[in-house]
């Protein structure tokens, strides 16, 4: 999902649907459509940065491995990387870089 941000900021079709069966494959009318939302919605530096963290933190919170290493009563994956934020912080450094 980081790289679909990125390849739709860049405008990078080609590279966006690579991935995705012909059957499924974005269609450039399509592609288009969310490039008028792209220019549109001007995102900022420090907006992609958010949205990049976010996606990258979001991931945590599914891991199998962090959810052992919580405590039994922390179980979603919101919870998850909460607790993570708040508890162990050097674990989600980028986190440390968003402004409010």
């Amino acid at each position: 999902s980081m790289l679909s941000v990125v390849y739709l900021l860049k405008d990078r079709y080609l590279e966006f649907v690579e991935p995705q069966s012909p059957q499924q494959k974005m269609s450039p009318k399509v592609w288009k459509a969310w490039q008028s939302f792209v220019e549109w919605a001007d995102i900022s530096e420090e907006q992609l940065h958010a949205v990049l963290v976010f996606l990258a933190v979001r991931g945590l919170g599914k891991s199998k491995f962090l959810q052992k290493a919580v405590p039994a009563s922390v179980r979603s994956p919101e919870d998850i990387v909460m607790y993570i934020m708040e508890h162990v912080p050097h674990m989600v450094p980028s986190v440390a870089q968003l402004t409010d």
